[in-house]
């Protein structure tokens, strides 16, 4: 039983751990029915073990994270300035287990997207 437990453990410690990009979208992408011109920044969200990585490209400006949970109390915030590219980190080791919203808010746009930890 011992030599099993032992095997389980060395097999679960060897598991890689991946981080999951969070599906982000951004407000208003219709105008009139139809599309909008596609905008030139592009924004991205990964979450790994309790850190969210915001990474934003073709942009100069301030950028503000909202994360809330979902009752919609702001759990977490930050705020940074990026020339024409840069990341944007954010630590959410302290959070509970549960579904949390992602708000990042450009001068120009605003993208949002849905996460659990």
């Amino acid at each position: 039983m011992k030599k099993l437990l032992i095997l389980l453990l060395v097999f679960v410690t060897f598991i890689p751990s991946y981080a999951f990009g969070i599906d982000i979208r951004k407000e208003g992408t219709t105008h009139h029915g139809g599309m909008r011109t596609p905008s030139i920044t592009r924004v991205s969200a990964d979450y790994e073990n309790g850190l969210i990585t915001i990474d934003v490209k073709g942009y100069t400006g301030g950028v503000q994270v909202f994360v809330s949970d979902s009752q919609g109390n702001i759990v977490s915030s930050t705020m940074s300035s990026i020339t024409n590219s840069g990341v944007v980190s954010l630590d959410l080791g302290a959070l509970a287990e549960g579904g949390y919203s992602l708000n990042i808010i450009l001068d120009n746009a605003t993208y949002y997207g849905q996460f659990d930890v």
